[in-house]
């Protein structure tokens, strides 16, 4: 008899939130003082269908739909207008109770841009492998540290690597070790590059001379000559930083290197001309009249 009672006791409750949860007549306010007022709450899933986006918040904010894995299922499928507001009103319990068969990347990517604990969401993050960008996002550091240790996106190199000073201490070490694995990405958006950054390239053990160079050439079309002359100095070719100046012989070993390098300093006007000498195995430069340090907007008009 007890169990009947129990069974019975259960459906009429049942009735009576489904009865009370359908009143949209009433207005939002009344709404809310009598759902207040009648103790109940839904913590295993919500099956009613149809009700109003607005009575919907009104039983998100006053706690009557708890968070629960049928509910937010629930929800997600019934009511995807007011699942942000669902997750966001009981976040610590949606990071609780998450699971990898409940786990939606989407909802991950969304709450990342939350003012909410860090805690909460290197949680989350621990459910997914998936690539996330952080290109203008507001992420802490230690949300930044964790996505570009384990969530890295490769598209994002090109932002990093323009905006390296922007970033604290702890996230320039990871975009300069992805320097260091991939160069040639940085030589594609050299003409973005801070002078922090070039300097630090420049003077490191970890790139090698070639890579060095190449990164030299590409910068010589968008930098001044003073800074070509110093990044020359730091890199030890005093050959490459006296080929402006008129008083001094300036020689370069013959290869495709030199080359390049000549034919940008003559683009640029910094030198007039440059040959071969007799033996093949110097260019001999030839210097302006006037050496003069345009700008790059001079120049290349």
């Amino acid at each position: 008899i007890s169990s009947i009672s129990v069974e019975t006791d259960d459906q009429f409750k049942s009735k009576f939130f489904g009865a009370v949860i359908r009143c949209f007549d009433l207005s939002d306010a009344k709404y809310g003082q009598i759902l207040s007022s009648s103790d109940i709450i839904c913590d295993v899933s919500f099956d009613i269908d149809n009700v109003p986006t607005s009575k919907m918040n009104v039983l998100i904010d006053s706690g009557i739909i708890r968070m629960s894995k049928g509910c937010l299922i629930s929800i997600r499928n019934k009511y995807k207008d007011v699942i942000y507001r669902y997750i966001r009103q009981n976040i610590g319990d949606y990071v609780d109770m998450m699971s990898a068969d409940v786990f939606v990347f989407d909802e991950l990517v969304e709450i990342l841009n939350w003012q909410i604990e860090d805690d909460l969401k290197l949680t989350l993050l621990e459910f997914t492998s998936e690539r996330i960008s952080v290109v203008d996002k507001k992420y802490s550091e230690r949300v930044l540290v964790y996505i570009l240790t384990n969530n890295f996106s490769i598209e994002d190199l090109p932002h990093l690597f323009e905006h390296y000073d922007k970033y604290p201490v702890n996230i320039r070490r990871i975009i300069f070790d992805w320097a260091v694995k991939d160069i040639s990405r940085v030589i594609n958006v050299s003409t973005k590059l801070s002078d922090t950054f070039c300097r630090e390239i420049f003077v490191s053990d970890r790139f090698n001379n070639d890579e060095k160079i190449n990164l030299f050439t590409a910068l010589i079309s968008t930098i001044s000559r003073e800074w070509v002359e110093e990044y020359a100095l730091i890199l030890n070719r005093k050959d490459l930083a006296s080929a402006f100046d008129p008083n001094k012989r300036t020689k370069l070993l013959c290869n495709s290197q030199s080359k390049k390098i000549l034919d940008e300093y003559k683009d640029r006007g910094w030198i007039r001309d440059y040959a071969i000498n007799e033996s093949g195995t110097h260019y001999n430069v030839k210097k302006a009249n006037s050496v003069v340090n345009r700008s790059v907007d001079e120049t290349l008009l």
